[in-house]
């Protein structure tokens, strides 16, 4: 085998000879073949949900990493793709996916505290603290307010 050439079709196919078929060769002479290497075309994922993004490339033989991005959106979303649409990719290749987080809007101050006792959110980090709901004296749990 002297090559591969990717093809949508299945692996392992003479695609070429050298010499051509039918050709008179010695005896131990080299032949040089081209052999298919099984391949997808890269659909456009951007603008699908990380998980059906991923289910469709993974379909394909591709292999997904994934990166977030916190952006002021409501829904999750790839917004970008490596290699594009339309390339064609060796089964087993990878595909870079960014995709969008949906910012989480911070909770007004309990009680008259300031923001700051819930920890910084919304901007890519985890809680510093746990999320407290406001006490309103509606939930028999939260007991009497004073």
């Amino acid at each position: 085998v002297s090559a591969t050439s990717l093809s949508t079709g299945p692996a392992g196919i003479v695609l070429s000879q050298d010499p051509l078929p039918q050709t008179r060769v010695q005896a131990g002479a080299a032949i040089g073949v081209v052999l298919s290497q099984a391949a997808a075309v890269i659909p456009s994922v951007v603008g699908k949900d990380l998980e059906s993004a991923t289910d469709i490339l993974k379909r394909l033989g591709l292999v997904v990493t994934a990166t977030s991005r916190v952006i002021g959106t409501r829904d999750e979303a790839v917004i970008s793709q490596d290699p594009a649409a339309g390339t064609l990719a060796a089964v087993g290749s990878l595909v870079r996916l960014v995709y969008t987080l949906p910012r989480i809007i911070r909770p007004p101050g309990r009680l008259g505290l300031p923001d700051d006792r819930f920890g910084d959110i919304g901007n890519g980090s985890l809680l510093d603290r746990p999320f407290r709901r406001p006490l309103t004296g509606d939930d028999p749990l939260d007991g009497p307010l004073r």
